[in-house]
């Protein structure tokens, strides 16, 4: 279920922060990919080495499904980080070798955004 107030903080309606609840469902699919929650996914920090990855998988992910291609800046908007931050998980995703769980789970969803037109089932 696609909340109506955005998931990164901010407290503005979904449709006014980044126009659809897209990078929601994005993380949802990521999070449950990964066995963790969406708020792990969402949470500032290093506790857990998987919520890390699903939060990296996921803000490549919000750059790469191709409904609206956000700037770094958007994406970091919606994820509370910094643009400096997106790029570095866009990267480090980028640069993962092909046989990584996180790469795997990347190009898997990916692939299923792209053929559902952006919507998770």
């Amino acid at each position: 279920m696609t909340p109506t107030i955005c998931v990164c903080g901010c407290g503005l309606p979904v449709a006014v922060c980044m126009g659809t609840g897209r990078e929601y469902a994005i993380i949802e699919a990521t999070a449950l990919q990964f066995g963790v929650t969406v708020p792990a996914v969402m949470a500032k920090g290093k506790a857990c080495p998987d919520a890390i990855a699903a939060r990296h998988v996921a803000m490549a992910l919000v750059r790469e499904v191709p409904d609206s291609t956000p700037s770094f800046a958007e994406v970091g908007h919606v994820f509370g980080v910094d643009h400096g931050t997106v790029m570095h998980a866009c990267r480090k995703v980028g640069n993962m070798p092909a046989e990584c769980r996180a790469k795997r789970v990347f190009a898997g969803l990916l692939a299923q955004f792209n053929n559902e037109g952006g919507a998770a089932a």
